[in-house]
């Protein structure tokens, strides 16, 4: 599955699924069988492998694995991917809401196909407030803003994409330690009154054309600064997702997700 081009393996290991069966795969091979699956040489390859277990509290938990096997709390492009899934192939097809548990918290989802809408929680900041901070990599002063979407986001506002070395800054940033596990790194530019040009760093996997919450700490940062308003018009490498936020409420994200293609592999 894919939304706006961030894309995703999507392993239904419910019980209408392989109820149970990639759990048992994964508890006898690791993380290598899970990098081999993302590996687009040698696997079906993807940005997250996004694996769907039951759930006590909801339609379902969603684990999710980067493409260098490390697992991240929150995809925001990737649970719109899993709404449009439960609501395609899931054992209760066709609702018009779903609730799926992450590290993150249990989000609820709106589907009006092909576009899902996500109440993604509240943002989190250092303090009570955004903050402006500033380190030091590679020789650059890089001021940014930290913004916790249940997973970390460094914000940095720019002119000009050109103007920073971005392809050493961005892997370089992600592992400062500033950020104690590791960050996302959101590059911006204001494109108008509610409008933002996002380049997304992501955590474990690398430049990615689209990210979902990257696209909300962006906007996040951006409306907390009197940057832009809500809502705000988010436009990444691989398509434009609508985030609404006022302070002190949860932000919304709005977007499409397709299913691309489907397939089956021996379990044994």
């Amino acid at each position: 599955m894919q939304g706006i081009g961030n894309d995703f393996i999507v392993i239904d290991d419910l019980p209408s699924g392989l109820n149970g069966a990639f759990e048992k795969l994964y508890a006898a091979k690791g993380t290598q069988f899970i990098q081999s699956l993302c590996n687009r040489h040698y696997g079906i390859g993807c940005d997250q492998l996004l694996w769907l277990k039951p759930s006590s509290c909801s339609d379902a938990e969603m684990v999710i694995f980067n493409s260098d096997g490390s697992e991240a709390e929150m995809c925001g492009n990737g649970i719109r991917a899993v709404g449009i899934y439960l609501s395609d192939h899931g054992p209760c097809p066709q609702r018009k809401s779903y609730e799926v548990d992450t590290q993150a918290g249990v989000k609820t989802l709106h589907i009006e196909n092909p576009l899902v809408t996500v109440d993604m929680g509240q943002p989190g900041f250092v303090n009570k407030d955004i903050e402006l901070e500033e380190i030091e990599v590679l020789n650059h002063k890089i001021a940014f803003y930290f913004v916790n979407m249940g997973n970390p986001h460094a914000v940095v506002f720019l002119d000009d994409f050109q103007s920073l070395p971005l392809d050493t800054i961005a892997p370089a940033m992600e592992v400062h330690s500033r950020f104690k596990n590791k960050a996302n790194i959101e590059f911006v530019k204001v494109t108008g009154e509610s409008s933002l040009d996002v380049r997304v760093w992501e955590r474990g996997a690398a430049w990615t054309l689209g990210c979902g919450t990257g696209a909300c700490a962006a906007s996040v940062a951006a409306i907390s600064t009197q940057k832009v308003t809500s809502p705000a018009q988010v436009t990444l490498p691989g398509g434009t997702l609508e985030l609404t936020w006022t302070p002190g409420n949860s932000v919304f994200m709005k977007g499409s997700a397709l299913e691309v293609f489907s397939g089956q592999w021996p379990i044994d």
